[in-house]
């Protein structure tokens, strides 16, 4: 079900529609639908566009296609910096049982949408074509993403894409993978997706297994600062956390010609994490994620969503506190953040009671910021204030992210009609 169209040579003759970035490569999505009747063009671009809240516009020239493909149109899409390619197929394939559970799911035809993220906003720009292609069929639904093969089923896309008060995570852009070392004596870690984003993928060699998990938490913190910020040219250093510096250099690889670099093309080989001072693994640093020593910082943006989470899930939180039969053995910690006028520092609070003025407790260590309060002052914090919380109760642990949130829908549907050009 992998079924780019050649936009490429589309952006070629088009110098309106042309690569805007010089290192970035295609996205693409499919939606399946189970209408028994093959999906219309004309139906699915209105129903877009009542999301969208404008006029689309459809070229009137059809794109030659083959089976299973029966039709693609190149549409240009109000807020979109690039044209997109629209395309109906018979559906060849289900998507995996787990996604709907065993023979709950029979899907007739699969909506896709192939084009160019905005490499300056990459995340906006995946989402909103994830919305718009979900509005595409009115049944649920599941989408697959074709740079990462990530299945988003109906929980996953409520929780991460149609809740319009929380933006995605920034892993939705990319995904970790491993694979065995080239002489089977370890793993390696790679990204797949930070091409499609202007970004240079990423690799980890030489890791063993009891690696990989403070691996992958790494691989995320470089991925989501380059979204946030692209990495200095290689060879770099990078701060990605207090005390913790890691290097970046090009691969050896035979696929990172020349012309590669002179270009800086699309097909350039990963670029390799190393540590700080040596061109090795940087183990020290994975020991101290490991051990819990060593905490990576996190792109303003992600912070911002960690909080938006924590404060739509909150309610959650509260019930939890005011249910006497849990919390005789449980702890309730609330995030907030301090400043000293210039940095900001975030600190843990352990619950006590919650008033209408918010949640009274101790603050749990002393922060690194010189800003007034010290480990064990008495804190209030408005329900505005909370950056994160957790439940802690034996060996279990309670925090936003175990929430299943009930995403809102699309916005309502408005009378929008569809041009052809």
């Amino acid at each position: 079900m992998n079924s780019h169209t050649d936009i490429m040579k589309m952006a070629e003759a088009d110098p309106e529609i042309g690569l805007v970035h010089k290192d970035q490569t295609l996205t693409g999505l499919l939606v399946m639908s189970p209408d028994q009747e093959m999906p219309t063009m004309r139906d699915v671009v209105a129903a877009m566009a009542v999301y969208v809240g404008e006029t689309i516009n459809v070229y009137e020239e059809e794109i030659p296609v083959e089976a299973p493909v029966q039709w693609a149109h190149r549409m240009r899409v109000p807020g979109h910096r690039h044209d997109i390619i629209l395309w109906c197929a018979q559906a060849t394939d289900q998507p995996p049982a787990e996604i709907f559970g065993e023979g709950e799911s029979f899907f007739h035809w699969v909506l896709g949408i192939d084009g160019l993220l905005d490499y300056t906003d990459p995340l906006t720009s995946l989402a909103d074509l994830v919305r718009m292609l979900v509005t595409a069929t009115s049944h649920t639904t599941a989408i697959l993403d074709l740079e990462t093969n990530r299945w988003h089923g109906p929980s996953a896309l409520a929780s991460y894409f149609l809740n319009t008060q929380l933006e995605p995570p920034a892993e939705m852009l990319w995904l970790v993978e491993s694979s065995a070392s080239a002489d089977n004596s370890g793993f390696n870690l790679h990204t797949k997706g930070l091409s499609r984003c202007g970004r240079r993928d990423l690799e980890l060699q030489g890791l063993d297994q009891s690696q990989i998990e403070a691996a992958v938490q790494l691989m995320n913190a470089i991925a989501s600062q380059s979204i946030e910020a692209p990495l200095p040219a290689p060879p770099a250093s990078i701060e990605i956390g207090h005390d913790a510096v890691i290097r970046v250099r090009e691969a050896a690889s035979k696929t990172n010609t020349a012309e590669d670099i002179s270009k800086d093309t699309g097909n350039r080989a990963p670029l390799i994490v190393i540590d700080s001072t040596a061109d090795t693994l940087p183990f020290d640093l994975l020991a101290r994620l490991s051990n819990g020593t060593a905490a990576l910082w996190l792109p303003s943006r992600d912070q911002a969503r960690r909080g938006q989470l924590a404060r739509l899930t909150l309610p959650h939180f509260q019930q939890i506190l005011s249910d006497e039969t849990t919390t005789h053995d449980a702890s309730f910690l609330v995030q907030t953040s301090l400043t000293d006028g210039q940095a900001r520092e975030y600190v843990w609070i352990n619950v006590n009671t919650y008033d209408e003025h918010g949640f009274s407790g101790d603050l749990i260590e002393d922060p690194i910021l010189e800003c007034g309060p010290k480990g064990g002052d008495r804190m209030i914090i408005p329900d505005a204030a909370v950056e994160d919380w957790r439940i802690e109760s034996g060996t279990t642990v309670i925090v936003p992210e175990n929430i299943d949130l009930s995403g809102l829908n699309p916005p309502p549907p408005t009378d929008i009609k569809v041009d052809s050009e």
